[in-house]
């Protein structure tokens, strides 16, 4: 189905729910790039199911039109939240989990357009009164 992304010049909005992933990291990581490479996508909701969680969220390609972005499923790390921002910087509202007991006092990516957050966060309240911090807005 991806293959045929690149068919769909117009395309917006992408969710994928109940996307289920084994072990295999280059097949996430093609997938989001090929996610990420959508020029009018705007809007995109992922749902990911895993056994085991054995490969990284992060992609390679910057994303020149994405607005919102939903991660339900898996906790991201702060490596992984730190390229999402980095590759997707029109982000303005992202609604994502994080679990992540190596953070200590890393910076958080710059993340101007940031306008609504929705965490699921397991950590520690100075760790998140540090991330609320780096949001400007």
């Amino acid at each position: 189905m991806m293959i045929q992304w690149n068919d769909l010049p117009q395309l917006t909005h992408l969710s994928i729910i109940n996307w289920k992933v084994l072990h295999n990291s280059t097949t996430v990581g093609c997938i989001l790039n090929s996610i990420w490479s959508l020029r009018k996508l705007s809007d995109c909701y992922l749902q990911i199911d895993c056994l085991r969680r054995q490969f990284l969220f992060e992609p390679t390609i910057i994303s020149s039109s994405m607005k919102r972005l939903a991660i339900q499923g898996i906790y991201c790390e702060w490596n992984e939240l730190n390229s999402i921002f980095e590759h997707t910087p029109r982000l303005q509202y992202l609604n994502i989990c994080i679990r992540d007991n190596a953070y200590q006092g890393r910076q958080i990516f710059h993340t101007p357009r940031i306008t609504k957050l929705k965490l699921t966060f397991e950590n520690s309240i100075i760790t998140l009164t540090n991330i609320l911090q780096t949001m400007p807005n």
